[in-house]
């Protein structure tokens, strides 16, 4: 893969599997105008190829890109994806484009898996193929990604995949404790059903969100000592259910955004119908909108 960002010409070829060539273009304007991302990647042009934009903090987006690769001895092809992150630079630095290293496994690795039939889709590696787990965080001149896992039959529930600039360029593994005050949570529950809906990042915590259980776990990934502090929401639409109304339901109608980074405050937003009782007249009967401030420097004192 050869990354190039512009205006710099395009950089040695990176070992991936494909070397395909990657350039990603941004068209910066002051709001109200949009900007734009143009990606151009010659070689995607297969049905199966995709390229998306995955989180972003300050100078630092982060994308995915995917592709199938072919495996000896199957009918069908396999997916594969890499992350590239995207640096806007400053008057010193330009732009640059980096290709990071595999979160799950290399392409040799994965194929072996294939062949000795040990590879299974589990729910979470179909959550990290799209992307949900994941984001970036920028402070000064370094950066961190992190992936979150939550599986309740494993020894360790909680699973933290960090990639932090100042420390090293390889993916460590810690599994930090689950800081509850809530007595009444349900603590199998919550491990059971836990699906993170959105991650936002602010100050050096990432956020990951459960609009349907309601709650939040944040983590300072730049601490490699960090607890995950489960923060509740302070309300929930009643009769939400993952199971019956999947992710789209939960986003379209619940939100929850950064108003100071400076002073750790989010803002949780969430619509109703106009008798806050239910949400299946939405669409067609008047709404009410709610919204709560979140200090998240307060909570995470």
């Amino acid at each position: 893969m050869i990354l190039s960002p512009p205006p710099t010409p395009p950089r040695r070829p990176a070992p991936t599997p494909r070397g395909d060539e990657v350039c990603v273009f941004f068209q910066l304007h002051e709001p109200p105008q949009p900007s734009r991302i143009y990606l151009s990647w010659p070689a995607g042009k297969g049905v199966c190829d995709r390229f998306i934009v995955v989180g972003a903090h300050r100078d630092v987006v982060l994308f995915r890109m995917m592709y199938p690769i072919p495996v000896p001895g199957s009918d069908f092809d396999r997916d594969m994806h890499d992350y590239i992150l995207y640096t806007a630079g400053d008057g010193s630095r330009g732009p640059s484009l980096h290709l990071l290293p595999s979160l799950h496994c290399t392409t040799a690795e994965f194929r072996g898996m294939l062949e000795a039939g040990r590879f299974r889709y589990s729910n979470q590696l179909l959550r990290r193929l799209v992307g949900l787990d994941i984001d970036v965080l920028r402070r000064g001149d370094v950066y961190a990604l992190a992936e979150l896992q939550i599986d309740r039959f494993a020894k360790a529930q909680a699973e933290l995949h960090v990639l932090c600039s100042s420390r090293s360029d390889r993916w460590q593994v810690t599994h930090p404790d689950i800081i509850i005050h809530d007595s009444g949570l349900d603590m199998e529950t919550f491990l059971f059903k836990w699906s993170a809906d959105s991650v936002v990042p602010i100050g050096n915590y990432l956020c990951w969100v459960d609009y349907c259980l309601g709650g939040i776990l944040l983590c300072n990934v730049f601490d490699d000592s960090s607890g995950l502090r489960y923060v509740p929401l302070l309300a929930k639409i009643p009769g939400m259910n993952r199971e019956i109304h999947g992710k789209s339901w939960s986003d379209m109608y619940q939100t929850v955004g950064v108003v100071n980074e400076d002073h750790g405050v989010l803002k949780f937003v969430m619509v109703l119908q106009g008798d806050a009782q239910n949400l299946w007249l939405l669409l067609v009967s008047s709404f009410l909108p709610s919204a709560w401030l979140i200090q998240a420097s307060y909570v995470l004192c």
